[in-house]
């Protein structure tokens, strides 16, 4: 488990999440591929990467920011 402080709140991040992104960047590679196979293998992962940031950065983001309007 990782623990962090964020804005002197404990946050714990089980290992787990990076099995979850591993599939979610592979699952939105496949069907980058899947729906479009024109563009590519290194598009699609490119695709794929791009989209797993956003989804991660939504999920992990809006408790953050939870936490920092809870601080201030």
């Amino acid at each position: 488990m990782i623990h962090l402080r964020i804005f002197n709140t404990p946050v714990r991040i089980k290992p787990a999440v990076f099995f979850l992104v591993s599939a979610i960047w592979a699952g939105a590679t496949g069907l980058t591929l899947y729906w479009h196979p024109q563009r590519g293998f290194w598009s699609a992962v490119i695709i794929g990467f791009a989209t797993m940031f956003l989804l991660i950065l939504a999920d992990f983001g809006h408790p953050f920011a939870h936490i920092f309007s809870a601080r201030f």
